[in-house]
């Protein structure tokens, strides 16, 4: 029984994992705010790296 919840979990993991690479590479903010932010160095700030990620990351390069 055991056995079969494994698997059963094992090819849910897969297929979702599949969803989540398959997103789209797009800036969530407005393109030109995006591209003051790599204009002025963000997209390489350390500080800066999470928003980058989540909100530029088409143009920063960090699909």
């Amino acid at each position: 029984m055991f056995l079969y919840l494994l698997t059963i979990l094992l090819v849910l993991n897969a297929f979702t994992q599949d969803a989540v690479l398959a997103q789209e590479c797009r800036d969530r903010i407005p393109q030109n705010v995006c591209e003051q932010m790599k204009k002025n160095g963000k997209c390489d700030d350390p500080r800066m790296s999470t928003i980058t990620e989540l909100q530029c990351p088409k143009t920063c390069g960090k699909c």
